[in-house]
Parts: C-alpha cells; structure tokens; sequence
C-alpha cells in the first residue's frame, strides 16, 4: 500500500556511527580513507554507504573518471548531520571529561588573518598530537556577526584583533602584538629608520575591505594619525596580511602591521620592519565564546590549546 498525505513519515533506520560514517566519508570522498578515518575495515565502510544511500535516497558519493565525487545533495545532508553530531558530543563533552585521543568532534573556528598566520600552525600542531580524529574548521572574520555565530552554534570560538566585543560574552587575551612600519630594503628613501614626516610623505597599503571588514589596527591608526597632524595616503587596499609583504618588497609603500607577521615575512622577502615613529598602544589578539560552551570540557580543552600556543609566541 502506498503512503497517502496524511500518513506519518517512517523513522529513518540511522544512528550516530551511520551518521559518523556519513561525515567522514563526505569529508574524505573516499571509503577506505573514511574507513581508517574512523578505525573500520572498508567492507563495513562500504556496507554503511550502502544503509546511507538507502536512508537518504541519494549517492552521496558518486563515481567518476577523477574519483568519488560528492552528489549534489551530499553536502547539505552531510552538514546537517555535522551539526547535529557536534550538538550531540559537546552536550556530552559538557557532562564529563574530554577525552581527545578518542574524539572525532568538529571544532568550528572564526579567525582573523593574524590568527591564520601566527596561532593557527601551532594549534593544529598541538590538536594533531593530542586528538588526531578532530576536524578544526576555519571560517573568515565577519567582526559584524561574532555574537550571531556564537550564539547559534555556527562558530565555537572566534581569535583576533576585533575591536567594539559584544557585551555578555566570554573572551580572554592570547597574547599582546605590538605594531610596526614595514619598507623594502630597497625603499628609495628610507633606509634603516623611519622619521614622522617620512611616514606622513610616504604611500600606504591599507589592510582591510571596508565596509565588511575594518582592521582593528586601521580603526586604531585612524583615531591616532589625526592627532598627530597626518592624513595617510591609501594607495592599495588588501583583505589579508598575506599579500601586503610581496607588495612592499617590489614598491615603495609603507604598511603598519603586527610585529611577529613583519618578522616572520622578513625572513624570506627584501623587507626593513621598523618602528612606528609615534605611540601605539600594544593590540591584544583574543579569543571569544558564548556563555554555553563556558563550562564545557572540549571547548576548556580547546581554549586550553590556543592559550599555550599564545604562551609559545
């Protein structure tokens, strides 16, 4: 007999291994890797692909001359499914210990370009050695949707410079960056020190994409630079720290940026880092949560390791 309107839909037969399955074979598009991924011979894998592709009426991974590619639904049923898998293990993470050796939890992180180059690295290092079946998921700064993201489940934890913090929400210093000016050792005028005027003559790079994303280190020049008498010259406006260097090293602009990224890029590019000729307070790099994960034990954990990498710097 066949199911009229007015029938109640069946119970899918799926459960949370199914449903791990499901995400790691999405995650890896490949049954044996999803199988090692989550210590299962690739018959059982192959049988769970099976029972998810009858659950879901869909592919789910579909066979192609390039390898497994995901159906076009896969996706948004996968993400589904993530989510509700990570509602389930930090309910579970808040009612007792964390055990990271044996988790397989999705930590979602929203992170500055200053946390992508400087924390970023150190944290994956630590979360590989201590919970290797854990997936950390990065997503770009949106400063305007912090307490949104956090407060539906969206982001976990949110690291960087961000200035004007929600009230009411949970955050702590990683580590103090101080600002200084980078030039190339090629510069055609400055060479070695930067005076005043040599800052008020030159052209700069401004990083940041107003309106959508305003550094807060822009925010802080642009409340300090009139006081001293100066109207900077933006010639070139970049969204991430990451180009500003190789666009220093074959120009004559200037930029204001963190010390330890200045560092780290003259390292292997032409570039002279400098002190800013004038006072600016150091900017403190924080992370961020909502008062629901405050007392959860993977997220103290996870919190734990962004401290220690901060502590390294």
């Amino acid at each position: 007999m066949h199911a009229t309107f007015n029938d109640p839909m069946p119970t899918p037969d799926i459960d949370l291994h199914l449903l791990r399955c499901l995400d790691a074979l999405v995650t890896e598009r490949h049954v044996t890797r999803a199988a090692d991924r989550l210590g299962m011979s690739q018959s059982g894998m192959s049988t769970a692909l099976a029972r998810l592709r009858t659950v879901f009426d869909d592919p789910i991974l579909v066979r192609t001359p390039s390898g497994m590619q995901l159906s076009e639904n896969a996706a948004e049923i996968a993400g589904a499914a993530r989510r509700a898998l990570n509602e389930i293990d930090f309910a579970m993470a808040r009612r007792g210990p964390f055990d990271a050796a044996t988790s397989s939890m999705t930590f979602n992180l929203m992170g500055s370009d200053y946390f992508g180059l400087m924390i970023l690295p150190g944290l994956i290092e630590r979360v590989r050695a201590q919970a290797p079946h854990v997936l950390v998921k990065v997503a770009s700064p949106q400063p305007a949707r912090i307490r949104e993201s956090l407060a539906n489940s969206e982001t976990d934890l949110v690291i960087g410079f961000f200035h004007d913090i929600a009230d009411g929400l949970y955050q702590t210093v990683v580590v103090q960056e101080t600002l200084c000016c980078v030039a190339s050792k090629h510069h055609s005028s400055i060479q070695g020190g930067l005076s005043l005027d040599d800052y008020a003559a030159a052209d700069h790079v401004y990083f940041g994409s107003p309106p959508e994303m305003v550094s807060s280190i822009e925010v802080m020049l642009e409340r300090a630079l009139p006081l001293l008498g100066i109207q900077r010259r933006s010639c070139v406006q970049v969204p991430t720290f990451g180009v500003m260097p190789r666009i220093l090293a074959r120009t004559d602009l200037l930029a204001t940026m963190p010390l330890r990224v200045a560092e780290s890029f003259a390292q292997s590019l032409p570039l002279q880092v400098l002190p800013l000729p004038f006072e600016l307070p150091s900017l403190p790099v924080r992370a961020i949560w909502h008062e629901r994960m405050h007392e959860n034990h993977a997220h103290r954990w996870l919190r734990g390791l962004v401290q220690d990498v901060g502590r390294s710097l």
